[in-house]
């Protein structure tokens, strides 16, 4: 599902700079991925039938754009942790699907993110307000 405000940009390949805009998501949209890999930036993407989509953005503060919300595999078999094997020619890096531990640490992660900036609201505004009763103080 697309979690980002902005939706998300669909591309025709793995790596973002190289490869052309072919769509986009809206935020909400759910959409079924088949492949999962991280391109040679350290992106992981995933592939839909549309094209290829980020699981989060490049910038400094790595925004949440996918999150996964079911896991199947076509065999039946229980979901693996890859051993992340490098495949020179498509400029990629495989990925099986996540196990628990990994998932619960991406979940963690965005939780840690999301906490850190609501403190930093609260704590602009807890001083914002400060500020603003001191000036009244002083003008009375």
């Amino acid at each position: 599902r697309i979690v980002c405000q902005e939706g998300a940009i669909v591309r025709n390949g793995i790596d973002i700079d190289d490869c052309e805009n072919v769509g986009n998501l809206e935020m909400g949209e759910i959409v079924e991925a088949y492949d999962r890999c991280i391109n040679s930036s350290g992106v992981l993407r995933y592939q839909t039938r549309r094209g290829w989509v980020s699981e989060q953005t490049r910038g400094h503060g790595r925004d949440q754009i996918a999150e996964i919300l079911d896991l199947r595999t076509r065999t039946g078999s229980i979901p693996f942790l890859a051993t992340s094997v490098i495949n020179k020619n498509l400029k990629r890096i495989e990925c099986g699907i996540p196990d628990l531990r990994s998932t619960c640490a991406s979940i963690m992660s965005r939780l840690h993110g999301s906490q850190v900036n609501l403190f930093s609201s609260l704590e602009r505004f807890m001083v914002s307000g400060i500020r603003a009763s001191s000036l009244r103080d002083r003008s009375q």
